[in-house]
């Protein structure tokens, strides 16, 4: 019981040092933009940390299920150290090369993270530990945003980036901790779903991946909007950062709501819907630190309910697979949106559109739900979503 709550709190420090790597772009656009990036690029380095997801996600849980979870968190942990030193070069082809590695590792480190937190806990907990493991990201988004911009103030980019080699070195070491695994999985023959539970895990997939992209949408052209109204970089930066100390302060709620896969899909169904509502607000309103504030709650209230969908599906001795190919589905949908708000952004000439887009975005992906509900009340899929529990 100490040990699984031990990795837990390990696993919650490393992906909250990968949500700081990921948002540092971000939280430091409106320096970026005064070297001389546009919203284009910006928008482009924000989806190039997830640029690999749809290639390495599914190798990722196949290279799980051969090599076991530690193995694999370690060498992507490594390979997030390697991205934040290449980002030491302010070259722009080797800070979008440095995303990428980064975002290699970060993506299979989340696939190996998750199915390790499903195979630990059930039940109730389940939904406590996949509360915690999905607020690591907004706390990580969180302390990019109020703890960067002070450092590169005070010490340049370079400071920053110097940081980040800190904090994944520091990851790297702290994974050291997790216990050796004694035992693998089943052989990559009997570990593919079946084509129905594919199914469901692809719809939970683009469904989960769209709506994290908005958010992520919204810290990453949030200061940059407020910036635009003539805050401060570290104001503006503060003002955004609301919404996710909220969602972290509301996600155990969350996670005690997520028991029961019915009231998962509602509960998205409401987060979906009032999301939507929230990202067109904050364009036209000038009350920034209260819509960012009831985003984040929308975000912690549902966050376990999210990252449960596929757990609810995937049978056991399909999880490291089952979980690449969710995932594979997540991080395409979470890597489209950035660049095209980011075009948006450029086109315009301000940063309030690309909330537009995800509000659009928000509406457009609700229907998958209703696909994903029907899928996991088929006879086959409830089944498996037994055996799974079992």
């Amino acid at each position: 019981m100490e040990s699984k709550w031990r990795i837990l709190a390990i696993l919650f420090t490393a992906r909250c040092v990968m949500g700081v790597q990921f948002e540092s772009v971000g939280a430091l656009g409106p320096l970026l933009r005064a070297e001389g990036l546009d919203y284009a690029r910006l928008g482009i380095l924000v989806g190039a940390y997830l640029a690999p997801s749809v290639l390495v996600a599914l190798p990722g849980g196949m290279a799980i299920q051969k090599l076991g979870e530690r193995t694999t968190l370690l060498l992507c942990a490594a390979l997030m150290v390697a991205g934040a030193a290449v980002d030491l070069s302010s070259d722009w082809n080797a800070r979008l090369l440095a995303r990428i590695i980064a975002g290699a590792g970060g993506v299979v480190f989340t696939v190996a993270g998750t199915k390790m937190i499903t195979d630990m806990f059930a039940g109730r907990q389940l939904g406590l530990a996949m509360a915690a493991l999905a607020g690591s990201w907004p706390c990580g988004i969180a302390l990019a945003l109020i703890s960067l911009p002070p450092i590169a103030d005070k010490f340049g980019l370079i400071g920053a980036s110097v940081a980040l080699v800190i904090l994944t070195l520091t990851t790297l070491i702290l994974l050291f901790a997790l216990p050796k695994q004694t035992r693998l999985g089943a052989p990559l023959s009997a570990a593919f779903p079946s084509a129905a539970i594919t199914a469901a895990v692809v719809l939970a997939g683009l469904l989960v991946g769209t709506a994290n992209a908005t958010f992520a949408n919204a810290f990453a052209f949030g200061p940059l909007l407020l910036t635009e109204r003539g805050y401060t970089a570290e104001i503006a930066a503060s003002h955004v950062s609301v919404a996710l100390w909220v969602t972290i302060a509301s996600i155990p709620v969350g996670g005690a709501l997520a028991v029961r896969r019915g009231t998962c899909i509602w509960i998205a169904a409401a987060a979906l819907l009032l999301a939507a509502l929230g990202m067109a607000a904050v364009p036209v309103s000038d009350h920034d630190v209260l819509i960012f504030a009831g985003l984040g709650l929308v975000s912690g209230l549902s966050g376990a309910s999210f990252v449960s969908l596929p757990s609810w599906v995937l049978p056991v001795q399909t999880r490291a697979v089952g979980m690449g190919i969710y995932f594979s589905a997540f991080y395409g949908s979470m890597l489209a949106l950035p660049p095209i708000a980011g075009f948006f952004a450029h086109r315009a000439g301000g940063a309030g559109i690309a909330f537009d887009v995800a509000a659009v975005a928000l509406l457009i992906v609700m229907p998958l739900l209703g696909g994903y509900a029907a899928l996991v009340s088929a006879p086959r899929s409830a089944a498996a979503v037994e055996e799974g529990a079992a």
